[in-house]
């Protein structure tokens, strides 16, 4: 009956280690487009990317999160060997890393499509999601 907490624990474990990523700034990115001052191509090209790759990133980041968890029980069954978990442990590695290289895809796009103004609008939403403050009306009109 601890399946689902093992579940539920492991899920926002991973959840909360993916909102330090990219991919998940990209609908931040997306919503907050006026502020970061992005053009129609720039929005086109972000949207465009994330509905081409949504739906894997996903689906991996849900195999990690099983994965995770069916480690978590083999650990705690003696009959399962060290060898065996090492091997588990490598297919969530190589998951994990598979993840990686849509997250720096997509990181490599956002870099390649903004120019200054754009990263000054995006640091700004960054602070402000993170302190969850608003920042002055005066000061976001400044130039």
């Amino acid at each position: 009956h601890n399946h689902t907490h093992f579940e539920s624990s492991a899920a926002s474990d991973v959840y909360k280690r993916q909102i330090n990523y990219l991919p998940s700034l990209l609908p931040v990115i997306i919503e907050n487009s006026d502020v970061i001052e992005l053009t129609d191509e720039q929005i086109i090209a972000l949207q465009t990317w994330r509905e081409t790759n949504r739906e894997d990133v996903i689906a991996k980041m849900n195999e990690i999160v099983k994965k995770r968890v069916a480690i978590k029980e083999a650990a705690l069954s003696p009959d399962v060997s060290s060898a065996r978990l090492i091997q588990m442990q490598n297919e969530a590695f190589r998951l994990q890393r598979e993840v990686l290289v849509y997250k720096l895809s997509c990181r490599d796009l956002v870099i390649s499509t903004f120019d200054r103004n754009n990263w000054e609008g995006f640091f700004m939403v960054l602070a402000e999601q993170e302190m969850g403050v608003e920042l002055p009306e005066m000061y976001l009109t400044q130039q």
